[in-house]
Parts: C-alpha cells; sequence; structure tokens
C-alpha cells in the first residue's frame, strides 16, 4: 500500500499550476491581456473531478468526467492509524484519455525526461470527514477506459507523483515496484486498469528503441508569445505527447521528438485578443528540419475536442 498527500482541492491544484507568466506587450498592437485570456481559456477546460459518496460496506463505482469509470470493492479502505472503515466515503476521480484531457489537466505520460505511451490516466482518492483513506493490503481499484483506439498492449501500471512549477505537467510518472497486485486487461477497445494504489495511476509503456529529432518551426498566421500560446508535439497512432518550447522571443523549437513512428504538431493560443490554431499533421521527423505552422482564427470552445480528435 502507498501512502498518498492528497490534494484539498484537485481542480484547485491544476488551475494553481496553469497560471503562466504574461507575456511581453508587442509595440505595434496591444497584446498585454492576451496571456490572462489564454490562462482563462486554460482554465475552462480543466475537468472538474467527479466526486460521490459511497457506503464502504458496498462499495460502487464512479463515473470520470471524460468517459471512464473506477469501481470501489467492499470493505476495502483503512484510515491514517489502519483502523477498518465503517460508514460512508468520498471519492474523487478525475480521468484522463485522449489529448484534449491529457494536455488541458497537465497530466502528460512523461517520465523524468523520457516519452510514454498511456493507456489511460487517472487519479483518485478517498476520505471521511476529510480525513484520507488508504487501501487495504491486497485490495484492488479497477479503472475502466473505453473508445481508446490508440490503446496498446503490454503495457504496465505506473504511479505518479505531483510536481511544482512545470509549465506542461503537474506530474511524474514512475512504473510501480511498490505493489502487490497490479493488472492491466485489455478487451479490444477498453482497458481494465487494476491497481492496489490511490493517487495518480497511468498505463504506460516506454517507446520501444526510441529515436528522436531536434526540430525548429515557423509560424505564419499570428505573431506568438510565451505564454499566451501552447505549442506540442502529438503522436498520431499512440496516447503521447511532448511539449515543444516557446522562448521569450516567441520562437519554437522541439527537442525529443520522436522519429519512431509519425506526429502532429500543434499549436493554439490568443494574440491581439483572437484564438488561434494550427497544426501539421503525419509528419516522420528529420532531425534538424524546420517546419512550418499555418494558425487561422478558431472557436476556442471547440479546441479540446478537436484536439481528442487527432
Amino acid at each position: 500500500m502507498r501512502n498518498i498527500n492528497v490534494p484539498a482541492t484537485l481542480a484547485s491544484a491544476i488551475l494553481t499550476s496553469l497560471l503562466w507568466t504574461a507575456c511581453t506587450p508587442n509595440d505595434k498592437i496591444d497584446t498585454s491581456k492576451d496571456a490572462t485570456t489564454f490562462n482563462n481559456h486554460l482554465a475552462a477546460n480543466i475537468s472538474t473531478p467527479s466526486t460521490a459518496v459511497l457506503s464502504d460496506a458496498t462499495g460502487g463505482t464512479v463515473i470520470g468526467p471524460n468517459g471512464s469509470y473506477i469501481k470501489i470493492k467492499p470493505n476495502c479502505f483503512i484510515d491514517a492509524q489502519g483502523n477498518d472503515v465503517t460508514g460512508n466515503v468520498t471519492i474523487t476521480y478525475l480521468d484522463a484519455c485522449k489529448a484534449g484531457d491529457m494536455i488541458y489537466n497537465k497530466l502528460l505520460p512523461i517520465s523524468g525526461t523520457e516519452n510514454l505511451l498511456s493507456g489511460g490516466e487517472y487519479f483518485v482518492s478517498a476520505t471521511q470527514n476529510g480525513n484520507p483513506l488508504f487501501l487495504k493490503p491486497f485490495m484492488n481499484t479497477d479503472a475502466i477506459f473505453f473508445g481508446n483506439n490508440k490503446t496498446i498492449t503490454n503495457m504496465q501500471f505506473f504511479d505518479g507523483t505531483a510536481v511544482a512549477n512545470n509549465p506542461n505537467t503537474v506530474v511524474n510518472w514512475t512504473n510501480s515496484l511498490d505493489s502487490n497486485s497490479m493488472v492491466l486487461v485489455f478487451n479490444g477497445d477498453s482497458i481494465d486498469i487494476s491497481g492496489d494504489s490511490l493517487g495518480y495511476c497511468n498505463a504506460d509503456r516506454f517507446i520501444s528503441n526510441p529515436k528522436y529529432a531536434s526540430n525548429n518551426f515557423t509560424i505564419n498566421g499570428a505573431t506568438i508569445a510565451k505564454g499566451s500560446f501552447y505549442a506540442m508535439c502529438v503522436y498520431k497512432d499512440y496516447n503521447g505527447y511532448w511539449p515543444l518550447y516557446i522562448n521569450d522571443a516567441g520562437v519554437v523549437s522541439g527537442e525529443h521528438i520522436p522519429t519512431n513512428f509519425p506526429v502532429h504538431f500543434v499549436v493554439f493560443g490568443i494574440y491581439n485578443n483572437q484564438f488561434y490554431r494550427g497544426e501539421l499533421k503525419n509528419i516522420t521527423a528529420v532531425d534538424g528540419m524546420n517546419y512550418t505552422i499555418n494558425l487561422t482564427e478558431a472557436e476556442p470552445s471547440t479546441n479540446k475536442a478537436w484536439l481528442n480528435n487527432l
């Protein structure tokens, strides 16, 4: 059993981490409010964790905000002193399985400096009267993710540790070695992640024999600035994402871009109080190549779905 520090309000913790440094105003067009507007856009697309009150004696099911669900077994919790729990418990559950869910919730599948391929990520906690609870030894929860045509086999169970001051992700994933019972069951287009830990959990694997490229990008259609735009490498056939870098001058570059399979490059954000986005799809990256991404105005409320459909 792994003890965790449960955030008082998970959505609040994620929102705080999204407050990026404001951009430098453009000397011709007033862009001084663009970073604030972009932060508001990011905050509006954070998923609100599901909460449910269940009887410890009967357990139950909690449906996540992004389509998966988690099954809680009867009589599976103990308190911090190791005592069996009786009565009602509060379950908090946040899931992420697609590009928009992972990017906006800052739950990128990354382990240290290594890219991961994910079958589904989630955060789960249990409390009683505000006090954290823990799973009994040899007790499991089961998180079921559906409709993910990017799920791949031979994944392993990863758990996550919250990280601070990272502009791209709020968690670092590590292959779990301290659990006694971890099972990943693949059922066509669904995956059952069965683990004996609460907190951040993930089905992942590393890229096999990875090869990487470093690239620069020319962005047309809008002037981008650090803090008011987001740039990302999205893997075409897998749930994997790697942030591109926007420097203080608004220049976009990327390192550690996989060349083993095709990727999409996406950029979105706010310029002159307008939302822009662009993509360059199905690229097998070549080291040293400069790529051009053309931005056009778009409806910001559709962006999360646009990412999820890549």
